[in-house]
């Protein structure tokens, strides 16, 4: 069944969302919040659609995907930090403008990460973030990291977040090119650096086709064949579905996580 949350405008939201651990991974080191709810330890594939008719009756609600960063150590249990203390952060601070809300909650959770990689005496542990902020008749976008959101309006599939990576790629042999690494990400000791979460404003309307998700999806899937599956998916079950399909389908090198909101 799909279930939908009206927000202030009178317009409804049907939100689904996938996490899947994919092909080449051992574990699933992604993880989410929608609306309150975020993966559980050891929740490997997971995949709803969810009734935010009840939950929140604000108008606002915020939808997010973690990916714990390559290379570093407990890559899930930064990103289940970050899940769970984004709920412990809108509780407290979600009645902030939207756009100093997310700037604070980045923050906030970049502090957190760090306190528990500190804690468990690890080099580097840490979290990339991409949300979407529904809000009235607006949606706000932040992302720290590579992990993406996206809009679809009408035929044009335009990319909100802007990738925290280096910029410039490395040959390794005759052809292979490494992939840039991310600059920005939740974990990074707040006593030396400073995040820059990118934050941006958009009107929402019906019809508009929302994506986050993590790079499992985005190295696998190219942005046409994305825009064909929310152009043609009519139900956001549907999109996330087709989406994680056509990733696996590409090699599913990387744990993927989708989050699909439909304005209707």
């Amino acid at each position: 069944m799909l279930l939908f949350k009206k927000i202030a405008n009178g317009l409804r939201i049907q939100t689904s969302f996938i996490t899947d651990v994919g092909k080449k991974r051992g574990r699933n080191e992604d993880n989410y919040y929608v609306d309150g709810s975020i993966s559980e330890p050891g929740d490997d594939n997971l995949s709803n659609t969810f009734d935010l008719s009840t939950s929140c009756k604000s108008g606002k609600f915020l939808v997010a995907v973690f990916d714990g960063v390559g290379g570093g150590l407990r890559g899930d249990e930064a990103s289940y930090i970050a899940a769970s203390k984004t709920r412990d952060y809108l509780r407290a601070f979600g009645n902030e403008d939207p756009a100093d809300m997310l700037i604070g909650l980045c923050d906030y959770l970049n502090s957190a990460v760090f306190s528990a990689a500190m804690e468990h005496k690890v080099f580097m542990m840490g979290t990339t973030i991409a949300a979407l902020y529904f809000c009235g008749k607006h949606v706000y976008s932040c992302n720290v990291g590579d992990s993406r959101c996206y809009r679809l309006r009408k035929s044009t599939l335009l990319m909100l977040s802007e990738d925290h990576i280096e910029s410039f790629s490395e040959t390794i042999g005759a052809e292979e090119k490494r992939k840039p690494g991310i600059v920005q990400y939740l974990g990074m000791d707040p006593s030396k650096y400073i995040i820059s979460p990118v934050v941006t404003k958009f009107e929402a309307r019906k019809g508009d086709k929302y994506l986050v998700c993590t790079d499992g999806l985005t190295d696998m899937v190219c942005e046409p064949d994305i825009c064909r599956a929310l152009t043609n998916c009519k139900r956001s079950s549907e999109a996330a579905s087709e989406l994680l399909t056509r990733a696996l389908e590409n090699g599913g090198e990387d744990n993927i996580t989708v989050a699909v909101s439909f304005v209707i």
